[in-house]
């Protein structure tokens, strides 16, 4: 899992800032994949196709969400999102 100074400093990036380099969204999938198991499809996206962001929970600050865009074509074509506890 993150920790909270490294989701701080995440947050700190102006948002087309964020994890927007391979090695980035690598070594942040790694991370999440120690906290919980990701299948190929979910490894597919944060490696390769997707604009991630990083939420802190307001009414939780231990919480923090996920929050990504999958782009083809340079068209928006999703957005999802899923919690990170």
């Amino acid at each position: 899992m993150l920790t909270k100074s490294e989701v701080d400093a995440l947050l700190a990036l102006k948002p087309k800032c964020r994890l927007t380099t391979p090695e980035e969204k690598a070594q942040f999938f790694q991370k999440l994949q120690q906290r919980c198991p990701i299948n190929k499809e979910m490894e597919d996206i944060l490696l390769h196709r997707a604009q991630i962001e990083v939420f802190i929970h307001n009414a939780h600050p231990n919480q923090y969400s996920l929050q990504y865009g999958l782009h083809q074509n340079d068209y928006n074509v999703t957005n999802s999102y899923f919690f990170i506890l």
